[in-house]
């Protein structure tokens, strides 16, 4: 079931109401959702039948129900299916097709729907790229991934946020190039024009505004093109959403990193110094995926618990208070963690190797009778079904055919669970 907390002005946390939340609260019971992201005001959730809904403010028809009127609770996208998923920024919205095509709605002031249509859309309308496996929204622009590789964008370029270099326009409604960027299997866009991408070789490059450091590469200039942060190798998740100039990615051995704008302790490292090169977070390991607010962050653990620290002046930390946090906190209401171990399954808890991997991973396990289990991506969506060899550790799991990133690999027998975290490079 999906939580939400923090500020509901917009009826952005889709309960019926525009009553704020300290802690979690679920937003709609009838709704399966398997992915959501928050833009300025509005929600957007990937269903699990594929279908996309939304809810919060609609001044520029964000929600892409054909009207402007806000919603206060969550309401389908019409003509919408067999989508695979979203992503929410500043007044406008996208979602991504199997079949690779993808549907933006709201807000089009610089052409960032990229439809080449000028003026704003209440409904989705089909970008004028195809073969796109991911894409990353930000306040004005948004950036896409394509199968080989490489990174393109439209909308406002005013900070070089598109990285196409010097002399690229300023406002962008054709998608120009990423320039230097290739092999990337991950993007993420940050409020105040900046991004980031992951390459295959677990780097992680930026590019775009950076008063605060949020480029994170040592210095406070802007970057025309994507440029790799350095010193900071082997990871394997950046944040879905980057923040109000602050940045985030998490290493194959769990540890978070962060950079940039600080004011609220949103670095996580016990101040509220801003930094131009990466610092790591403190009090948490074992991370599987982060995202950025405005001026804080959620983290997810292996272990199905949800932590947060930054600015809480909503409630947005969901700890219950309205005190920012320089250092993760746990966020009541949800996520009490995986299910209490028995100890005989204890004493047969799985184990992977090898992990990291590239292609396929053993388990080493003690048989478990009636032992079934799943292979499922941090955002909960099962990846694969395992079968009874694989689980005692007598056949590969191949894993070759994934992208790169974190898995969960979760096994029970119905009367105890385990779940071991698989890094795939």
């Amino acid at each position: 079931m999906l939580h939400s907390w923090g500020s509901n002005i917009y009826g952005q946390l889709g309960d019926s109401t525009t009553n704020g939340h300290y802690t979690a609260a679920p937003v709609f019971d009838q709704l399966e959702v398997v992915d959501m992201q928050g833009g300025f005001g509005h929600t957007v959730a990937l269903a699990a039948d594929s279908t996309v809904w939304c809810w919060g403010r609609n001044d520029a028809g964000g929600l892409g129900d054909g009207t402007t009127n806000s919603s206060i609770v969550p309401i389908q996208v019409p003509g919408l299916d067999d989508v695979v998923a979203i992503a929410a920024g500043d007044m406008f919205s996208a979602a991504l097709k199997a079949d690779g095509t993808l549907w933006t709605w709201g807000e089009n002031n610089y052409g960032q729907l990229g439809t080449g249509v000028p003026g704003n859309s209440s409904v989705p309308a089909q970008a004028n790229l195809t073969g796109i496996t991911a894409m990353a929204a930000g306040n004005g622009h948004l950036l896409v991934l394509l199968a080989n590789g490489t990174v393109w964008g439209w909308g406002l370029n005013d900070n070089h946020q598109l990285g196409a270099g010097q002399g690229a326009p300023i406002v962008a409604d054709t998608a120009l190039q990423a320039l230097g960027l290739d092999q990337v299997v991950a993007i993420s866009s940050g409020r105040y024009s900046f991004n980031a991408a992951l390459r295959a070789d677990s780097t992680v490059w930026t590019w775009g505004y950076n008063q605060w450091g949020q480029l994170g590469n040592g210095n406070n200039t802007t970057g025309d093109t994507p440029a790799p942060v350095p010193g900071l190798t082997d990871i394997v998740s950046i944040a879905r959403q980057g923040g109000q100039g602050h940045m985030r990615a998490v290493r194959d051995d769990g540890t978070v990193w962060a950079w940039g704008y600080n004011l609220a302790g949103q670095l996580g490292n016990g101040t509220n110094t801003d930094s131009n090169v990466p610092v790591q977070v403190n009090n948490i390991t074992d991370v599987v995926a982060v995202t950025c607010g405005m001026s804080h962050v959620l983290a997810l653990k292996s272990d199905g618990t949800a932590w947060a620290w930054g600015s809480s002046d909503w409630g947005q930390l969901g700890y219950g208070g309205l005190l920012a946090s320089y250092v993760p906190v746990a966020v009541n209401g949800i996520c009490a963690g995986t299910t209490e171990i028995s100890e005989a399954e204890e004493l047969s808890a799985l184990s992977v190797y090898p992990n990291p991997t590239s292609d396929q991973v053993w388990l080493r396990s003690t048989p478990v009778h009636g032992r079934t289990g799943a292979i499922h991506d941090v955002l909960g969506a099962k990846v694969m079904d395992l079968m009874p060899a694989q689980l005692n550790g007598s056949e590969a799991i191949d894993l070759s055919g994934i992208p790169a990133g974190i898995y969960l690999l979760r096994a029970g027998n119905g009367h105890s669970a385990t779940t071991t975290r698989i890094v795939v490079n």
